[in-house]
């Protein structure tokens, strides 16, 4: 069973954004880690929308200033967007185990 789930968006050669849903301890971890400064948030949610052997839908919207982020279609977070430009993100990593059935870049 996965314990941890986790997305990253890569500007250059920095971490735009690393979220890590941690499903042991319903806890989101979010890091950035731009130039060699590092900030880290962590969220506490009540219940997580999804979990191992379940269809679930993440939507993660880039803007100049935020990031938000969504589970199946419910408003989890927003976040602040240390990158600036939502167009210096050059790449989404995936860790853990995950059939993707579609990837959609809006």
């Amino acid at each position: 069973m996965a314990e941890e789930l986790i997305f990253e968006l890569v500007a250059d050669n920095d971490t735009a954004l690393h979220l890590a849903f941690r499903m042991k301890d319903k806890k989101i971890l979010l890091t950035t880690d731009l130039n060699g400064t590092k900030n880290i948030e962590e969220k506490e949610v009540d219940s997580f929308l999804f979990g191992p052997g379940h269809d679930f839908e993440v939507i993660i919207q880039c803007h100049v200033d935020r990031f938000h982020l969504s589970v199946d279609g419910a408003h989890q977070l927003e976040v602040e967007n240390w990158v600036g430009d939502p167009q210096s993100i050059t790449a989404l990593t995936i860790g853990d185990t995950l059939l993707l059935r579609d990837v959609w870049l809006m």
